[in-house]
């Protein structure tokens, strides 16, 4: 969010393209593991959906206690490789990230229906929105 809001939508892109490859690939890694707990056992499914309910509400209450600011004044790769790169690694070895996921998808998915349609849609569905936000933080100041 800073990288954009700091550089505009423009040198943004690559930056925003590189987190939501990271995403895609959290996605996928949750998925997979998803679809073979399905499998193996629906009550150790519904109690980690449970679990991630919890945890929903306990990052949204986080969230709203928490008062940091937003360095606006941080410096970043300008060319393209070095901010996709960069943007990628950040979503990719964000453990919490992988935690959201995990108690996120869960939420929508039907263990009775095919999950492989299920996990396309949803995953889809998570990209598409999180783009449109990323790019919305980007052209706030431009």
């Amino acid at each position: 969010m800073s990288y954009g809001l700091s550089q505009g939508l423009g040198r943004a892109q690559p930056a925003i393209l590189g987190l939501i490859c990271g995403y895609g690939i959290q996605i996928v890694i949750v998925g997979v593991g998803l679809g073979s707990l399905v499998a193996a056992s629906v009550t150790l499914f519904s109690a980690i959906k449970w679990l991630g309910v919890a945890y929903l509400v306990w990052l949204g209450i986080q969230q709203w206690r928490d008062r940091a600011e937003l360095d606006l004044n941080q410096d970043r790769p300008c060319n393209w490789s070095g901010a996709f790169g960069q943007s990628l690694l950040i979503n990719i070895t964000n453990p919490k990230g992988l935690v959201f996921l995990l108690a996120l998808i869960p939420q929508f998915l039907d263990p009775a229906q095919p999950q492989l349609p299920q996990l396309l849609v949803i995953g889809t569905t998570l990209v598409a929105v999180d783009w449109c936000v990323m790019t919305g933080y980007s052209l706030l100041l431009t």
